[in-house]
């Protein structure tokens, strides 16, 4: 796995696309970097086993995620100044997928390509208007066959 975490002055991981290849069993961690600007240096990641973006409050953009097609577990939590999710747009696939407390994020729309979700959390997004970029989601399906139905949590989100 890959862990990037409490860099009180870390403005870059760029340098992280020298690594070569991701492998789809890869987890990645990148947390409370409060001046991380970007995820420039993750541009060849096409999946992810688990994918935490978390408390980077000065990450404005995610557009590095471009090629991200697939991931078991996407959590986007506590990005205060991110405005949108553009970056996601080839995103298809997630199981679990949580967009919670990004206090700036006022649109989804680039997740019209997401096909299909086991867990779908957003919550605590006060500034998100709409939810316009989920209406190609065609299954919310448990991951577990002994429990095939899904989740769907939309709450606390005061501009909706």
């Amino acid at each position: 796995g890959l862990t990037i975490e409490g860099n009180a002055q870390l403005r870059s991981i760029a340098a992280l696309r020298n690594l070569g290849n991701f492998t789809r069993d890869m987890r990645i961690r990148i947390a409370g970097n409060y001046k991380l600007e970007s995820l420039q240096g993750l541009e060849e990641l096409p999946e992810a086993a688990d994918l935490t973006i978390q408390k980077n409050g000065n990450l404005s953009t995610i557009s590095a995620l471009g090629k991200l097609t697939r991931v078991g577990t996407l959590r986007l939590e506590g990005l205060e100044s991110l405005l949108s999710l553009d970056g996601l747009q080839s995103l298809q696939e997630a199981e679990q997928f949580h967009i919670v407390q990004n206090l700036r994020l006022n649109s989804v729309a680039a997740l019209d390509h997401l096909r299909s979700v086991s867990n779908l959390q957003v919550r605590g997004n006060p500034s998100l208007q709409s939810l316009e970029g989920l209406h190609r989601l065609e299954h919310v399906r448990g991951s577990d066959p002994e429990s095939p139905v899904g989740e769907l949590d939309i709450g606390d989100n005061d501009a909706l």
